[in-house]
């Protein structure tokens, strides 16, 4: 842009003149605060993520779990589940 240039700001319904330097500043600013929300939610997204793969994979030991002891049920014998200490079926 042009040094020369003329810089406009809308306030409500009346464009106002701006110093250049200054709208150059509120831009860069602004890009700023922008690329630091986005990194912010990168990282939110990623420990998400993170989160969610250990939940699932908790959810896989219990299903394997219950199914050990659903075929224990089906054959009449007391069994308790070796990865998951508190599971007991009772024949």
């Amino acid at each position: 842009m042009d040094e020369d240039a003329n810089v406009f700001k809308l306030i409500g319904p009346a464009l106002i003149k701006q110093d250049l330097v200054e709208a150059k500043s509120n831009v860069t600013k602004r890009l700023e605060f922008i690329r630091g929300e986005l990194e912010r939610a990168d990282s939110q997204i990623k420990s998400l993520e993170g989160k969610s793969k250990d939940k699932e994979a908790e959810v896989r030991v219990v299903v394997v779990c219950f199914r050990a002891l659903g075929r224990a049920d089906r054959w009449g014998f007391l069994r308790r589940c070796t990865i998951c200490p508190g599971a007991v079926m009772m024949p």
